[in-house]
């Protein structure tokens, strides 16, 4: 080896020393960021009232024994919905945040605010105004009350918090879950379908030897139990076009032992919108998701367990031959 490609190597060996230097006691040797600590001092089990505010409409829930709506009408919570919201407040934290030269704050969407959200937790009240999206991004403006300072946060987790009625409403048409479900009853004209079940799973009620897919049972279970509401037709007067006169289907379902019953009353189709319906759960006609009424079976073969005859192979389904 020559001094010339002697030297070349060494170059290359002290640069590569330098970059792995540097990384050590520079770059790795950084403090880290100090986090953004949340806003809001408050954890999601400590919130027992909520409220809304946009314009005139106000909208007030409860915790009991559960969270329950109270103003403007008097109905369950959806659960989930009502979790985010109260994970979203607990974990508030602003992106910017930044004193405004006056007290005009028309620029940020705060004067007034769209949307007041206020919750109280062991006795102390709280407040967030919601203001305008930001020209540029995502995020959002906000206060906090007690605080003249004009926060920045992703839009998503204000989304979060700023919820309207029917998303914070509950909205599943049953209130039985899967598991508590022991019999079902399909109403379509003069045809019914009755399935109970026992030890042995589900079987066609009064034939218990004849095999049904507890598959494919306990999956249309599954999806009807939560089936869910798109829109509450409260105050609205019920016309034939609905189709809840003459049902297309009715659909019961019952407990162990007929203590709990609820009942889906399905009708005609709404435009762009989903299924009109009744449930026994709401007093009032609902519309609902209709993606899974073409799941309802219309004979109870298409429940049955397909068995192989001698020869090990299961018959083809009508219209898949020679597929």
């Amino acid at each position: 080896m020559n001094a010339k490609k002697l030297w070349v190597y060494l170059a290359v060996l002290l640069v590569v020393a330098g970059v792995f230097l540097l990384s050590e006691f520079v770059f790795l040797k950084k403090p880290p960021e100090k986090e953004t600590a949340p806003l809001l001092k408050v954890t999601p089990g400590a919130i027992q009232e909520l409220r809304w505010q946009r314009g005139a409409e106000v909208i007030e829930l409860k915790k009991n024994k559960t969270w329950e709506i109270v103003q403007p009408l008097t109905a369950a919570a959806d659960p989930l919905v009502l979790e985010g919201v109260l994970q979203g407040l607990s974990n508030l934290k602003a992106e910017r945040s930044f004193q405004p030269a006056g007290k005009d704050l028309t620029e940020y969407g705060l004067n007034p605010p769209p949307t007041i959200i206020s919750f109280t937790a062991q006795g102390r009240r709280q407040e967030i105004k919601i203001g305008a999206q930001a020209a540029v991004g995502n995020a959002r403006y906000f206060q906090v009350a007690g605080s003249s300072a004009v926060y920045l946060a992703e839009g998503f987790s204000l989304k979060e918090l700023d919820r309207d009625l029917l998303a914070l409403r509950e909205k599943r048409v049953f209130t039985l879950l899967p598991e508590q479900v022991e019999k079902v009853e399909i109403h379509s004209g003069q045809k019914t379908l009755a399935l109970e079940k026992t030890g042995k799973g589900w079987h066609e009620k009064g034939t218990p030897d004849r095999p049904l897919s507890q598959s494919k049972v306990a999956a249309f279970i599954h999806e009807l139990t939560g089936v869910k509401v798109r829109a509450f037709l409260e105050g609205e007067k019920e016309i034939p076009a609905w189709g809840l006169q003459v049902p297309g289907f009715r659909i019961h379902l019952t407990t162990g032992g007929g203590k709990m019953e609820e009942t889906l009353i399905l009708g005609a189709e709404a435009p762009e919108k989903g299924l009109y319906a009744r449930s026994s759960r709401y007093g009032s006609a609902v519309v609902i998701e209709s993606g899974w009424k073409s799941k309802i079976p219309s004979e109870m073969a298409e429940w049955e367990e397909k068995t192989a005859p001698p020869g090990g192979q299961v018959p083809k389904e009508e219209g898949k031959k020679g597929s």
